[in-house]
């Protein structure tokens, strides 16, 4: 074991995870937490922004381009406050990302000291993990915690921590336990569910892809099952990517930031097949358009839109269970309609 302050053992928690810099502003109820980060500057970039909403969406972003957990730092009071923005996109968007925020000294609790707010209620909708340390010896642990259940929960994990207890000096040594940011089993998709909802693609003269974050990673794939099943796809704007933007089968978007040939697929489609998203605006799709829905997440089939078959499985898993299949579906004038459609649209823009 390493004597150093708590302030410090916090940072090479993070470091551990493989954290090389963070977002945030000093503040008195912070300050060491911040000093932490001085002692380990050699390894931990710290970014000063002008404002705690930047960081929390800086720190959101840089879970949505690399699958890593962001971190941004907050003092107390105002600073906690400020994050509120970046910490909701992170929700929103199931992405990880820590928040450290600052506490006003234990002893000056309760006596309404400069910028003291009872924090942890303050982010009990937008965290699935929200703890204030007590003791100085357990931040290592909390932080090491809120850490694993970002990444187990994909969302926002909340460490309030009182400025005197990160001052105190404490034994650290790192964590003998692996680190793991992710399940190593894998899924086997209904077989089911594969029968019936390749029945429903066969018998529709109009089907769609409609493609969410869920699939980010999983291009390859929902590449493959497109161009096997000669079906249109179309993305969530938070999910471009999960299919080339240049192959012939993508269409476009649709919503907010959408495009025209996105918009007419989706209002002539028989049949869309809805894949790892929440998009929020799906209530405003037609209403007699069969839908089958593909989640891992149970709470969220039919949370936007009824839907006329339900998969609770991982959308990668279940495309490749498709492929797997042998069946496929021939390319037809829905398909070529829609790519000419795309081809206008990006000829007009251009």
């Amino acid at each position: 074991m390493t004597k150093m302050i708590a302030g410090q053992a916090l940072v090479k928690v993070l470091e551990n995870w493989g954290v090389d810099h963070v977002y945030g502003i000093p503040g008195g109820s912070i300050n060491h937490t911040v000093e932490g980060l001085y002692l380990e500057k050699d390894k931990m970039k710290y970014i000063q922004v002008r404002h705690e909403e930047v960081g929390a969406i800086a720190a959101s972003a840089d879970a949505k381009f690399t699958g890593k957990i962001g971190v941004a730092f907050g003092s107390a009071g105002p600073g906690a406050t400020h994050l509120f923005n970046g910490l909701y996109d992170a929700k929103m968007d199931h992405v990880p990302v820590l928040a450290l925020i600052g506490q006003v000294p234990q002893a000056t609790m309760n006596t309404n000291y400069f910028q003291e707010m009872d924090e942890t209620p303050m982010f009990s909708d937008v965290a699935i993990y929200n703890k204030q340390v007590t003791t100085a010896d357990q931040i290592p642990y909390v932080v090491n915690q809120a850490i694993k259940e970002a990444y187990r929960q994909k969302g926002v994990a909340v460490v309030i921590l009182p400025e005197n207890l990160t001052s105190e000096e404490i034994d650290y040594a790192p964590t003998k336990t692996p680190l793991t940011v992710a399940d190593d089993f894998k899924q086997s998709v209904d077989p089911k569910a594969v029968k019936d909802t390749l029945k429903m693609i066969k018998e529709a003269k109009h089907p769609l892809i409609y493609a969410g974050r869920g699939l980010l990673g999983a291009r390859d794939t929902l590449t493959k099952f497109s161009e096997q099943f000669n079906i249109p796809v179309m993305n969530s704007v938070p999910a471009t990517g999960v299919i080339s933007t240049d192959h012939p089968n993508f269409i476009g978007t649709t919503g907010r930031l959408g495009t025209k040939s996105g918009f007419e697929a989706i209002q002539n489609a028989d049949l869309i097949l809805f894949l790892a998203s929440e998009y929020p605006f799906a209530n405003f799709w037609p209403q007699d358009t069969k839908m089958i829905q593909v989640n891992n997440n149970p709470y969220d089939i039919g949370k936007r839109i009824d839907v006329d078959y339900a998969v609770i499985a991982d959308a990668k898993s279940y495309l490749q269970a498709m492929i797997d299949s042998g069946e496929s579906r021939p390319k037809d004038a829905w398909l070529e309609a829609n790519q000419e459609n795309k081809k206008n649209w990006d000829n007009w823009l251009n």
